[in-house]
């Protein structure tokens, strides 16, 4: 293993420490079943059917890269993995916005949002209240940090995104570049890092649903 791979390690499994060290009072509160059970567990339900099409559509995605020689990537092949990482952030990282602010209003967190149909200020007690009123993903990302779950705000590079969203990045000959510094190595250990935190928090909201149903 070179000396990136090991740091590059290292970084996941404490990445790994601190989402469990924040998740686990929230955890603690489905497995024992003290937290609203019933609330939380209708939004896992429409979490993982939601999640289960995003799977979907990143496998067909790197099916179709599996024969990419990435040592030859150029400016186009760049570019793509711009679009791939907003892609992610936004369907991966709404998709785990929705279920963990589901997760701390289960716990008790009261998350107030704009009623987009009515002047009022409306609490949320579904997934459906917040796809229905489009409650953007920095909300989201607040509201989760105000109650002390700051893993999403830190691995999902919301300046990035809103840089390849809004095309501010910069192409020259065959290199893309994104606040002034090549873009793709950037990109793909962004995309790395996205993936690995998602994949173990499913893992962690599985194992607590799963206790709370098998005492």
């Amino acid at each position: 293993m070179s000396r990136d791979e090991q740091k590059r390690a290292h970084a996941r499994v404490e990445m790994y420490k601190r989402i469990e060290a924040e998740l686990e009072p929230f955890l603690n509160g489905i497995r024992t079943k003290e937290a609203d059970w019933e609330l939380f567990n209708g939004a896992y339900g429409d979490f993982k059917a939601r999640f289960a099409n995003v799977i979907r559509i990143k496998n067909l995605i790197e099916k179709e890269g599996s024969t990419v020689d990435f040592s030859k990537v150029e400016r186009t092949g760049e570019i793509n993995a711009l679009f791939l990482f907003l892609g992610y952030a936004e369907g991966l990282g709404n998709c785990f916005a929705d279920i963990l602010s589901m997760l701390l209003v289960a716990n008790g967190r009261d998350f107030h949002i704009e009623s987009r149909s009515t002047p009022r200020i409306k609490h949320v007690v579904s997934m459906n209240d917040l796809e229905k009123e489009r409650v953007p993903l920095r909300t989201k990302l607040n509201f989760l940090e105000d109650n002390g779950v700051t893993v999403l705000n830190s691995i999902i590079d919301t300046d990035l995104r809103n840089r390849i969203a809004h095309l501010n990045f910069r192409v020259e000959k065959d290199k893309v570049y994104v606040k002034g510094k090549p873009g793709w190595e950037s990109i793909m250990n962004n995309i790395r890092i996205l993936l690995a935190a998602f994949m173990r928090i499913d893992v962690l909201l599985a194992k607590a649903r799963a206790k709370a149903l098998n005492p």
